[in-house]
């Protein structure tokens, strides 16, 4: 593969068991042919989505007003 990127390395990111430190993104990016806006546009998005509660912890009971 071009640019030092093995098989194995290319599945290991794209399957997330692998991070990618800001020159692999931009090596990446330089394989690709685009640039660092493309590749991470729209990652934000659900940063800014709603979400429900959380549920509580396993084996915790609520306290009760007496």
């Amino acid at each position: 593969m071009e640019h030092n990127f093995n098989p194995k390395q290319w599945q290991r990111l794209e399957t997330g068991r692998q991070g990618a430190s800001m020159g692999t993104l931009l090596r990446v990016c330089e394989v690709l042919r685009i640039n660092i806006g493309t590749l991470l546009d729209g990652l934000d998005e659900e940063l800014y989505e709603e979400r429900p509660e959380p549920l509580p912890p396993r084996g915790h009971r609520p306290h009760r007003r007496r």
